[in-house]
Parts: C-alpha cells; sequence; structure tokens
C-alpha cells in the first residue's frame, strides 16, 4: 500500500494532521468494529482502518517528505510487522500444544 491509500482507507486528504487521522480512525473503528457492525466485510475494513492508522502515526513525520522516504517508512513497517507477528506465533515455554 502506498501512503496515499492508507489516507484513502480513513477517508482524509494526503495533507492530514495528526489530529485529523486520529478522528477519522475513530469514526472508521466505531462504524467498523466487528462487535458492533455484523456484515461479514466489516472486519477486514476495521483491520485494514487499523493497519492505516497505525502506520500514519508511527510515521507521520517520514511520509510527509518524497516517495523515497515513504520506501524507506514503509519498508521499515513492513519489517516491524512481520516481527511482530513472528513473535505472537512463538509457543510459551510450559505452554502444551496439541
Amino acid at each position: 500500500m502506498t501512503s496515499a491509500d492508507y489516507f484513502e482507507v480513513l477517508g482524509i486528504p494526503s495533507d492530514s494532521s495528526i489530529d485529523d487521522i486520529k478522528k477519522a480512525y475513530r469514526c472508521k473503528a466505531r462504524l467498523y468494529h466487528p462487535d458492533i457492525n455484523p456484515d461479514p466485510g466489516a472486519k477486514d475494513k476495521f483491520i485494514s482502518a487499523t493497519e492505516a492508522y497505525e502506520f500514519l502515526i508511527a510515521n507521520y513525520n517520514n511520509i510527509s517528505g518524497s516517495e523515497e522516504a515513504y520506501l524507506r517508512a514503509a519498508e521499515e513497517w513492513r519489517k516491524y510487522r512481520q516481527d511482530r507477528y513472528s513473535r505472537s506465533l512463538r509457543i510459551l515455554p510450559g505452554m502444551m500444544t496439541f
């Protein structure tokens, strides 16, 4: 995804402030949260909005520059998410698996 895609997911322009990003995310989260919205596609939209929010907040200062700066931030974000995901899959010592 490009930074423009993340802004589009939240339904805001690419020159939005951090406060605008937060407001848009809260709106989308309330709209698509799976505990509130029974629509089968709501969960995927909620996950996309959360990913967009996390990326934009974490990299706000990095993505406002050149496309190269965005690509660097996106690559670091991809590595971070992969590392976080792989750590969540590790089994804690003493836990039984079936």
